[in-house]
Order: C-alpha cells, then structure tokens, then sequence
C-alpha cells in the first residue's frame, strides 16, 4: 500500500499514527498498467519473467497496483474494467518459465473489485 510520509517544519503539527489525513488521489486507466511496467522494468523485467521474480512482482508490484485498482473501480467502474484488462494484457504478454503465471496474477486482477486480503484461486 501506498502511505504518505509528512514532511514537516518545526511549527506544523505532528500526525499520530490515529490521524486521518485527505489527499486527492487522480487515477487514470493508463496509470495502472503504466505502473505494471515500471514495476517490471525495475525488476530487470524486459519481457521475461523469472519463475525467482514471481512472488517480487506479486509482492512489491502487482498486489500495491490492485489495491489502488480497488479504489478505482468505486470511483469509475467501466473504466476500471479497462484498466484492468490493460494490465491483465501486459501480464499475459510476459515469456516465463514459471508454471502457474499469469493465472494467479490474472485471477487477483479480475477479483480487484473484491479484493480484501491475498487472492485465493479456490474461492
């Protein structure tokens, strides 16, 4: 997940850790696929993903993006939907030599919309 970390002067006020903090959040449908392949290029990811990298790019990657994603599609489902297909497109166009990716990636993008904890393809 993504937190904000306050930078402060002497005189501003502290947040605690309890404080609720607004902040506008502007998401676009390229944003979450364009975040996908930043992601994978700082991985080393040039259209090959390593059956080593999977859980990386689950972990610090994928999971971070579907999270936003969530948000999204209370905000703009159809275009959500979009987004979603981006991403799922540019999972399913990575060579591999791991034998279940994408599916699982695949499934935890399509259940972004109910989405609480770490996807289980069983459900």
């Amino acid at each position: 997940m993504y937190y904000l970390q306050q930078y402060f002067d002497e005189t501003a006020p502290v947040y605690e850790a309890t404080a609720t903090i607004e902040a506008k959040l502007q998401l676009c449908r390229e944003l979450f696929s364009d975040e996908l392949r930043a992601g994978l290029a700082i991985l080393g990811v040039d259209g090959f993903l390593s059956y080593k990298d999977v859980n990386k790019l689950d972990a610090l990657v994928l999971f971070p993006i579907i999270h936003l994603l969530e948000l999204f599609y209370t905000e703009d489902p159809s275009n959500a939907q979009l987004a979603a297909n981006d991403m799922i497109e540019v999972l399913v166009g990575l060579d591999t030599d791991d034998d279940t990716f994408p599916e699982y990636e695949v499934y935890a993008v399509r259940k972004a919309p109910r989405l609480k904890t770490n996807p289980s393809p069983e459900e």
